[in-house]
């Protein structure tokens, strides 16, 4: 099994939080509120610069590490 790049997880965390939320992004239970972001970047995947700076830090907590971007 050869790794996979930031980029991947950061869109399978994404598709695993809508799987678990019915697609729902928007409201209380949403998975944009699942993974602590505004509902509109998670629609558009507009995900660069700061956005993507604090889901690779919450991808670090996620995986147990002691790490911190």
């Amino acid at each position: 099994m050869s790794p996979i790049s930031f980029d991947q997880m950061v869109t399978i965390h994404l598709k695993k939080a809508l799987a678990m939320t019915g697609g729902k992004i928007y409201g209380k239970g949403g998975a944009a509120e699942i993974l602590g972001m505004k509902p509109t970047t998670l629609q558009s995947k507009a995900i660069g610069g700061k956005e993507y700076t604090r889901l690779r830090r919450i991808f670090i907590r996620i995986q147990g590490g002691l790490f911190y971007a």
